[in-house]
């Protein structure tokens, strides 16, 4: 994450290109992690999760030397390979998640696993905002990004997940709504570049813009930690702490993106509370509906369809923004009020 957050900055700071450019290269890197979402689950089910997870999760280390190789193509090009392989594990791991917990503790082991994911992104965050404030080599910095990778890949190729559930049946019909609410969602969940951009671009300080990112990782952590304890149901909690919260934060960039520093600030936070409550409740739903030999398949369409969704925002924000932010954050919100709507019908059925 430390290198997610600086790569707007990257784009448009130090290369002197678009905020459509910015949105292109995220385009490419969500469109390929979509692919590599489930290719991973269904890898994952089919020659074993921790493989899978260890492997994937070793190879996102290539993001790391992207600040060293002095050409800009290939460093984009580490980036996408190493978000790839995120994408590639991700389902993976919330399979080994699923092993060894039962449907009722579900909800609170994701929101766990969400909560430690975002703790270790605000940290990164915090210590590649300190080498821009400081003005340290940014392109060394990264390569201390790659000791926790080290220590994560060990900790997943080690660790032995007895299955403690039932094999039960997949619920098509619960697990394809969830995924086209999520793919609706990706319209509005932004590459949370766009703000770090507006706050670089309002305030000339390239720091600011990587605080908002930390910012939104750690309200994201505390809120998946409180929701994962929480007694609210994952489809309630989905459609309105998750969706209906974002859309608020992305119509508040709409309104402010060029007006306040903290309020930019306040709608990270907002955001970043959103996103906490769907890392919980969407794959809490999905492992619950879904047999425990195939939860890993069920994550990567779940990753599917959250990464084809941000892969097209992406495109669409990019060029909106250049027209406008106020055009851009708009369609996000619209379109998560959309993804709300869709996931209610689970409820209603």
């Amino acid at each position: 994450m430390a290198v997610m957050s600086f790569l707007p900055l990257l784009i448009t700071v130090y290369y002197h290109l678009s905020p459509a450019v910015y949105g292109i290269i995220e385009a490419i890197n969500y469109g390929g992690g979509a692919v590599m979402s489930f290719l991973g689950g269904v890898a994952a089910d089919r020659y074993g999760r921790r493989l899978v997870g260890s492997l994937g999760n070793s190879l996102i280390a290539l993001m790391s030397f992207s600040g060293i190789v002095g050409n800009p193509l290939i460093a984009l090009v580490l980036i996408a390979a190493g978000w790839w392989a995120r994408n590639f594990r991700s389902p993976a791991r919330r399979a080994l998640v699923s092993e060894v917990t039962t449907p009722d503790e579900r909800k609170r082991a994701f929101g766990i696993l969400h909560t430690l994911d975002q703790t270790g992104a605000f940290l990164a965050i915090i210590y590649i905002s300190l080498v821009l404030f400081l003005r340290l080599p940014v392109q060394y910095a990264l390569l201390g990004t790659i000791i926790p990778l080290a220590i994560s890949t060990l900790l997943i190729a080690i660790t032995k997940t007895p299955k403690l559930e039932r094999k039960g049946k997949t619920n098509v019909k619960v697990v394809v709504t969830v995924t086209i609410s999520t793919l609706f969602f990706g319209f509005t969940f932004f590459s949370f570049g766009f703000p770090v951009i507006s706050v670089a671009e309002l305030t000339h300080q390239e720091y600011l813009g990587t605080l908002a990112f930390a910012i939104f990782s750690g309200t994201s952590a505390l809120s998946a930690l409180i929701y994962g304890r929480s007694k609210v149901r994952e489809i309630t909690g989905l459609a309105f702490l998750g969706y209906g919260v974002a859309a608020i934060a992305s119509f508040g960039f709409a309104l402010t993106y060029n007006v306040s520093l903290a309020l930019l600030y306040a709608f990270s936070a907002l955001m970043g509370i959103a996103v906490g409550a769907i890392e919980t409740f969407e794959p809490s739903i999905i492992s619950k509906f879904t047999s425990s030999e195939k939860v890993a398949t069920g994550m990567g369409t779940l990753s599917l369809g959250r990464a084809l969704g941000i892969s097209i925002s992406n495109l669409v924000m990019g060029f909106l923004y250049v027209v406008s932010p106020l055009y851009s954050y708009s369609f996000a919100g619209i379109m998560t009020i959309v993804a709300s709507l869709v996931v209610l019908t689970i409820r209603k059925s």
